[in-house]
């Protein structure tokens, strides 16, 4: 992802607020849809389940993070091997 802080344009208060209640519109749609973000669902879930939401989220973060290293090295030894054809996917 880009960050572009130098061509940062200010944006009139009357487009601001468009944008923002399109979004909220949007947002609206999909509850009413029965649609939530995955953080809502991963909280309703645990309600549910009668899981500790925030440990569930450390879960997680301690489960992805495990998983990136592991590709790293998994990446690094393929790089040893000299297999530039075996690249992971």
């Amino acid at each position: 992802m880009q960050w572009r802080f130098a061509t940062k344009r200010r944006v009139s208060q009357c487009q601001f607020k468009s944008v923002h209640h399109k979004k909220a519109r949007q947002k609206a749609k999909a509850k009413a849809r029965g649609k939530f973000s995955v953080k809502v669902q991963l909280f309703r879930r645990c309600q549910r389940q009668g899981n500790r939401y925030l440990r569930v989220l450390a879960r997680r973060r301690k489960l992805f993070r495990l998983l990136h290293r592991l590709r790293g090295a998994v990446e690094r030894l393929l790089l040893r091997a000299g297999g530039s054809e075996l690249t992971l996917t």
